[in-house]
């Protein structure tokens, strides 16, 4: 996952630590939580991370879209269900569409119909497995890179269409965030339709407000929070909007000012995650009370990967014992009043 560059300073935010609060935690999501199901060697053996999952609370773990989970002997999905964890489907490289240079206009220009939805979204159903409560998507996409997005007649078709002027750097981030806000809808549709229970559509890329490499997070990734958050339409279809904003920041344990108060209707997934220099058990302390005190109802706590390669390793249980250590008292909070009908 991408750094994201601090704006500003955090002096304002020596005021705002003392601030007491009472959050309610429903969701702790580890993106890439299917590590924890396998062995040392990311294969299926004995898994190594099981019980870290369950120490730090986490209540919705990562999956890759394509995985069964079946190595004959052992299920490792079925071993993270039956902890009580739900499996979100996350977009694997084959199925993105904003990978490899492909076609954005092309992909929605093939959108016929829900049923005729184009060989790219029938690909992916075709290649979208059960459990599925949720899908997330990473929308870090390079836009302002023309040999990563170079314009195509399908998108000069589709500008015309949206009377976009591509010409116009400001119409063309614009356009690039459409385009990306009904991809992931039609995504969420197609899964919905597929599995009834997918309920979570979850984004991840940098918080609004905030900047990386001194773009703003819709020149910078394409990704536009309010427009992901608002049902988009194409071909007299109303698509439901997405769920939840992952927001990543690691440049500092506390979040900057800016990027404090929602710009965007979505509920916030806050990423637990620093840059490598940051990494001290008492940094991420600071980190997990300070998202702690942001949160709103149906808001979450998220992480990612911490430890070196594509294994569990000792760094993602160290991280995942402080979330332990630090969430659990919203968690109990939670489950309390769950159980007492308040929710």
């Amino acid at each position: 996952m991408g750094q994201f560059l601090a704006a500003a300073g955090l002096a304002i935010l020596v005021a705002l630590a003392g601030r007491a609060p009472s959050p309610v935690l429903t969701m702790v999501f580890n993106w890439h939580g299917y590590r924890a199901g396998l062995d040392a060697e990311g294969k299926g053996g004995p898994p190594v991370g099981l019980h870290d999952l369950r120490a730090a609370g986490i209540t919705h773990v990562g999956v890759p879209q394509d995985h069964t989970g079946d190595f004959g002997h052992r299920d490792y999905i079925a071993d993270i269900e039956a902890l009580g964890i739900r499996v979100v489907r996350t977009t694997e490289q084959r199925w993105n569409a904003g990978l490899f240079g492909r076609d954005l206009g092309g992909i929605i220009l093939a959108w016929r119909s829900a049923d005729e939805p184009g060989s790219f979204f029938q690909g992916y159903i075709e290649n979208l497995r059960a459990p599925c409560h949720g899908i997330a998507w990473n929308l870090e996409h390079d836009i302002l890179d023309p040999d990563k997005y170079p314009i195509t007649k399908a998108d000069w078709a589709l500008a015309a269409i949206w009377d976009v002027d591509l010409a116009d750097q400001t119409g063309y981030i614009a356009f690039r965030c459409r385009q990306f806000a009904l991809i992931f809808q039609m995504y969420f549709d197609a899964a919905k339709r597929h599995y009834p229970e997918c309920e979570l559509a979850i984004g991840y890329s940098g918080y609004a407000g905030l900047e990386s490499r001194g773009l703003p997070v819709t020149a910078a990734y394409g990704a536009d929070w309010t427009r992901l958050g608002i049902a988009q339409e194409w071909r007299q279809h109303t698509f439901t909007p997405i769920t939840h904003a992952m927001c990543a920041w690691h440049a500092t344990a506390e979040l900057p000012v800016e990027a404090r108060e929602p710009q965007h209707a979505l509920a916030v997934v806050h990423t637990i995650a620093l840059a490598p220099e940051l990494r001290a058990d008492g940094n991420f302390r600071r980190q997990m009370n300070d998202r702690l005190a942001l949160l709103r109802d149906g808001d979450g706590i998220g992480t990612v990967e911490h430890g070196i390669g594509s294994v569990w390793d000792a760094e993602d249980a160290r991280v995942h014992r402080l979330m332990g250590e630090m969430l659990a008292p919203s968690l109990v909070a939670s489950g309390a009043k769950r159980a007492s009908g308040d929710e």
